[in-house]
């Protein structure tokens, strides 16, 4: 009797094997590619709005059906002082002039998962993927004249466009005035 499910049994051992999404390593963005930029005496940001096509071929699964916008950022800190910000800093204005929420990075692969209805997954490819995950992520710190660049994670509350979208920086005990960006025509 138990001969009959010992095939099952190492089927489903070997499909529990496999990382669930086949995050690529992380590859810097150059200056170039960044269509938005804007400015003032303390910071430089750039960003641009990631096409499906980079979501799928980057993280093997499409962000945007998950209802996760990702928004490649580099900002440069122009000053001698080391800056520090919050994701709570950044927020998504969409064309309704409505605020979209920020998400963090393991927030954004829990959201992930429960999207593809993802429950049983390998422990050891579970933190191999969720590693390169994290590394497509924004460092929050700069030093001095340093740049940095990375994802922001958004998730909006109902299912819309791209379009119209502005990210927005406040920090208001860096600077008086906050920074905003828009990130598509």
């Amino acid at each position: 009797m138990l001969k009959k499910f010992i095939p099952l049994i190492v089927f489903v051992l070997f499909c529990a094997c496999g990382p669930t999404f086949q995050v690529k390593p992380r590859q810097e963005v150059a200056f170039s590619q960044m269509n938005h930029k804007i400015s003032n005496n303390i910071i430089e940001m750039q960003a641009k709005l990631l096409s499906e096509d980079q979501i799928i071929e980057t993280f093997d699964a499409n962000l945007l059906l998950a209802g996760i916008i990702p928004i490649q950022v580099t900002i440069t800190n122009q000053t001698q002082q080391s800056i520090v910000f919050m994701e709570k800093d950044f927020s998504v204005i969409d064309s309704q002039g409505q605020s979209i929420t920020n998400l963090n990075a393991k927030d954004a692969l829990e959201r992930l998962f429960d999207y593809y209805k993802i429950r049983a997954y390998n422990p050891y490819s579970y933190e191999k993927m969720q590693a390169n995950f994290l590394t497509h992520s924004l460092s929050l710190a700069l030093m001095p004249n340093e740049s940095r660049s990375g994802l922001l994670y958004f998730k909006p509350e109902k299912a819309n466009s791209t379009k119209g979208l502005k990210l927005k920086l406040t920090r208001k005990k860096i600077f008086i005035e906050s920074l905003i960006l828009k990130l598509s025509d």
